[in-house]
């Protein structure tokens, strides 16, 4: 229980230094533990010292190197305290990460003062150092990523203007070109007669706009403007999106972020030569033809507790995402009767779950549950012709799914429509996460203790309706990885 006593003196140790008594700290030397044998009990005793209580004092600002456009108007707007309010090292720790996420700065360091000029008086001076980026910056980049679930590598090049007509306003461009399981490709056929259009090269191309607008009206609340367009390529067909999204993002709590995004998209399908291979009718291929122009409103709720954002060994993740489609495009229908859209809703829940079993970050469980429905409403119901876009669907299989398929291959549809993907999926992952290596030290320039092996079972399908879920169709895959 040493931990948890421990644990429990730091906890009042925060209390203190949250009120006050910036210097507080605890006193080992006159501390103790006595165990009574009459009893079998254990008295624990922690000592601190809390000395003087302090306010906050004057602040001053430092930004080196030197940068005109860098106001203190931006930094003031970050900071969770103010001159005369009671020294809080919470407070302190969060307009630090503040400051930091603002992406206009290289690092952000908040500090109190502790040489005699405080002592004896109420107030304690401030001292914030910021280090700016540079305003312009231009980058190439270098693509690895599970995108869709699957092995995503690319190159790009990025412009990106921090602090973009001041106030922390960012702006970036950036154009990528992507490729999708490259190590599935049949280079001969490619290099042959097949050319771009095999069916084994999947990849995308994008060009991106984005400004970005932190603090807007409140500390907390940012906004971002993201236009693009997109060209994607599947096994049969491309899809080109052109989109332009509005999004706010707010903290509400320590831990839960909302995301609010407004976004008007014009999606195209288009099928390649060797489709009628796969087996789809040609009245199926011209119903996904159908080019959809959608106005879609999402609402997004994450409640993040986990203990580290890449690997997390302790806490959980929740999230629920709200989608719909189609009350803007009704209001105005009159006005453009032809336009094409689709009215559909889509639910989707996320939790993930990690503990440490062994309390020392040796083996960590780890459980991951996903579910999602989609389905189409009013006057779009019955209409055959109005299909939910394919860039919308939910689809099985790879990385980040059921691993013993490969990505977009799981479905309880025939096989000539699981490329088309279903309106309802569920899918669940159990893991053992076991750092074999630790300790062990480095191996040339790669840290072992880094390396963990990882036992798991994967479940779930997708379907092409609900009433169409059947326990016994749920896929079952188990497997080792690194």
């Amino acid at each position: 229980q040493k931990r948890t006593i421990n644990d429990e003196a730091y906890r009042i140790l925060d209390i203190i230094m949250n009120n006050g008594y910036p210097f507080a700290r605890i006193l080992s030397d006159s501390s103790s533990a006595s165990r009574y044998y009459s009893t079998n009990k254990i008295k624990v005793t922690y000592t601190f010292s809390i000395q003087k209580q302090y306010k906050f004092g004057e602040i001053t600002i430092s930004v080196v190197p030197y940068r005109e456009d860098i106001t203190e108007n931006i930094i003031y707007k970050q900071l969770d305290f103010k001159k005369g309010e009671w020294i809080s090292k919470n407070k302190i720790s969060s307009s630090e990460k503040s400051l930091n996420k603002l992406g206009v700065f290289e690092a952000a360091r908040i500090e109190v003062q502790q040489d005699s000029s405080g002592i004896g008086k109420d107030e304690i001076p401030v001292n914030i150092f910021v280090r700016p980026r540079n305003k312009h910056e231009l980058a190439p980049e270098v693509l690895i990523s599970d995108e869709d679930n699957t092995f995503n590598l690319g190159i790009g090049a990025g412009y990106t203007n921090h602090n973009f007509f001041g106030d922390a306003r960012s702006f970036n461009s950036r154009i990528r070109l992507s490729t999708q399981a490259i190590q599935e490709w049949n280079f001969k056929r490619i290099f042959g007669k097949g050319g771009l259009n095999d069916p084994t090269i999947l990849g995308k191309v994008e060009l991106q706009l984005q400004l970005t607008q932190p603090s807007l009206f409140t500390k907390t609340l940012n906004g971002l403007w993201t236009m693009s367009l997109t060209a994607d390529k599947k096994n049969f067909y491309v899809v080109t999106i052109a989109r332009n999204k509005i999004g706010l993002v707010n903290q509400f709590a320590t831990y839960t972020t909302g995301y609010f995004d407004w976004t008007l998209e014009r999606s195209n399908v288009n099928w390649l030569e060797d489709t009628l291979k796969t087996g789809l009718s040609l009245s199926r291929l011209k119903e996904e033809e159908q080019p959809q122009f959608n106005s879609i409103f999402t609402i997004v709720l994450q409640r993040d507790k986990t203990n580290d954002i890449f690997s997390p060994t302790q806490g959980f993740f929740h999230a629920l995402s709200l989608e719909e489609s189609g009350v803007l495009q009704s209001l105005f229908k009159n006005i453009q009767p032809t336009l094409p859209f689709t009215q559909f809703y889509k639910v989707t829940l996320l939790g993930r779950w990690y503990k440490d079993i062994s309390r020392t970050k040796f083996n960590i469980f780890a459980i991951k549950l996903k579910a999602g429905y989609q389905d189409k409403y009013g006057e779009s119901k019955h209409n055959l012709n109005m299909r939910i876009p394919l860039t919308r669907r939910f689809f099985g299989g790879g990385s980040g799914s059921v691993r013993a398929w490969k990505t977009r291959t799981l479905g309880t549809m025939s096989e000539n429509e699981v490329q088309l993907g279903g309106n309802f999926m569920f899918e669940g992952n159990t893991e053992l996460r076991v750092n074999h290596l630790r300790g062990l030290g480095k191996l040339w320039f790669l840290d072992l203790q880094n390396f963990w092996g990882v036992y798991f079972v994967d479940y779930g399908n997708v379907w092409r309706t609900l009433p169409e879920f059947r326990i016994k169709d749920i896929a079952v895959g188990a497997g080792i990885g690194i």
